[in-house]
């Protein structure tokens, strides 16, 4: 392994409200427009329902309305597809702007924030010159 491979990590950016959030790419299988979903009865509200993608039925979690109590814009919005532990899931995002690379210095874990905040889907910030990424925990959206 590289040393670059070791210091720096490859981040989708995409936004929520104009709020922007990174997502390692590693756990990004694919960035799709927002598909048909079919509801399932008894979910949550931010479970939107599932889509079958290739054969694969992936659930659909809206981040706008987990987040923020606001429903996403389908028509507009987009879906990164996710993995993590073998599991796969759609969220919805409103757009995704672009690929960093970031120095892993640069990433503050939340517990050392000192922000009380229920961070539990956060894992981290990036921190960049002027700007701020909320670094989203894959394993706990996937639960």
């Amino acid at each position: 392994m590289s040393l670059n491979a070791v210091n720096e990590v490859q981040i989708v950016v995409f936004t929520l409200e104009k709020e922007e959030y990174g997502l390692d790419i590693r756990n990004v299988q694919e960035i799709i427009r927002m598909p048909q979903f079919k509801k399932v009865p008894g979910t949550d509200s931010c479970k939107l329902g599932v889509i079958n993608l290739r054969g694969c039925i992936i659930p659909i979690l809206d981040l706008k309305y987990k987040f923020l109590g606001k429903f996403s814009d389908c028509v507009e919005s987009k879906v990164m597809i996710v993995e993590n532990n073998n599991k796969k899931l759609g969220i919805v995002v409103d757009d995704v702007d672009e690929i960093l690379l970031i120095p892993t210095d640069k990433i503050v874990r939340m517990e050392n924030v000192g922000v009380s905040i229920n961070h539990q889907f956060l894992m981290g910030i990036a921190k960049l010159k002027e700007r701020l990424l909320l670094m989203l925990n894959v394993e706990e959206l996937n639960k």
